[in-house]
């Protein structure tokens, strides 16, 4: 009987540790995604540290080229798909954003329908990320800059 209790008491101790572990995990992601935003003070542009080749974190076929004469092309297992046009401001669609923060805004190259991302980050700390949100859509869009 004596060991059960301790065995019992053994399994409260772990599950607490790891509900102590998890929060602590947590925190530490909820923490490196403020740490996401765009910066004031950086030293390089948006429009320069966008530059290069963008590849989606959860669909490593996608991939996204930003150039410096204002294409984006959009490469699906390594064929093009679109290029389109691209501009960083604090407007799109009609939305103005008065923070401080910065849209990316793509005009199709096709029909020339206008589409806007929120920039949450455009490597901050040398990163080497690019996280978007889509204007409307809730949900984080994470790049990894090819190297």
């Amino acid at each position: 009987m004596l060991i059960y209790k301790n065995m019992k008491m053994k399994n409260k101790y772990l599950l607490v540790t790891i509900l102590v572990m998890s929060c602590l995990v947590t925190f530490g992601f909820i923490k490196n995604c403020n740490n996401l935003k765009v910066s004031k003070t950086q030293s390089i542009s948006p429009e320069q540290e966008i530059l290069g080749v963008w590849i989606m974190e959860n669909e490593q076929n996608n991939k996204r080229e930003f150039t410096n004469d204002g294409h984006v092309k959009t490469y699906i297992n390594n064929i093009l798909e679109s290029d389109d046009l691209y501009s960083i401001s604090n407007e799109c669609g009609g939305e103005t954003l008065s923070n401080g923060d910065l849209i990316l805004k793509i005009i199709d190259g096709n029909d020339q329908s206008e589409y806007c991302e929120y920039i949450n980050g455009i490597n901050e700390n040398n990163s080497n990320i690019l996280s978007l949100t889509p204007v409307g859509r809730m949900e984080t869009i994470i790049y990894l800059k090819q190297q």
